[in-house]
């Protein structure tokens, strides 16, 4: 039986766990239904700036986030990857993930509004997870990395992507939730934020 690091606390847990066995974090679907924490903070990729407002789920997103029933943040890289001024417009409208600090960096040492004590970093496990294979990466799937890295440091709940071919596909989505990383493509999301809580889509 395999085990897996939590994102959230570091406790060791086995494949088959519902729930973290350090922070109760959930690791199934079922297991949020359980879970005295909301699914509130979603961070999205670059594929899912609305621009044109032509995807019905993302609308969805939005207008929940306009209710303040969950918040939709960005990562720190994701207006440098963004092509004309209408997209990079309605991104920057998206809130940014806090800045993260770590304990004895030099330059790093004070917590501020907009900073917060950085969760653990775990470039070298995604990328394990996602590239296996890959000796170099391009300037695309680092990307890649830095927005998961990112949700994963400031304590996102749900990462939401329309790229399936690198954060889905082959097993990844399924070796990321071992480890506490949710990934969802915005149909999922909306319909398990629906069933979990009772939302109107």
């Amino acid at each position: 039986m395999d085990e897996f690091e939590c994102v959230k606390c570091g406790g060791v847990n086995t494949d088959k766990a519902a729930s973290c066995c350090g922070c109760g974090w959930p690791l199934t679907a079922d297991a949020w239904k359980a879970s005295p924490r909301p699914l509130r903070r979603i961070s999205l990729d670059t594929n899912c700036v609305n621009a044109k407002q032509a995807h019905a789920d993302i609308n969805q997103l939005e207008q929940w986030a306009r209710e303040g029933r969950i918040v939709l943040e960005r990562s720190g890289t994701f207006l440098a990857e963004l092509k004309g001024q209408r997209r990079i417009e309605k991104a920057a409208l998206i809130p940014q993930h806090l800045t993260v600090w770590a304990l004895g960096v030099a330059g790093q040492s004070e917590l501020g509004v907009t900073t917060m004590l950085g969760g653990p970093d775990v470039h070298d496990e995604v990328r394990s997870v996602m590239f296996p294979t890959t000796a170099t990466l391009n300037n695309n799937q680092n990307a890649d990395i830095d927005h998961l890295r990112g949700h994963v440091r400031t304590g996102g709940d749900a990462f939401v992507t329309l790229d399936e071919d690198d954060f889905i596909r082959d097993g990844k989505r399924m070796e990321l939730q071992r480890r506490g990383i949710w990934i969802f493509t915005p149909p999922e999301i909306t319909q398990f934020l629906t069933e979990l809580y009772g939302w109107n889509a």
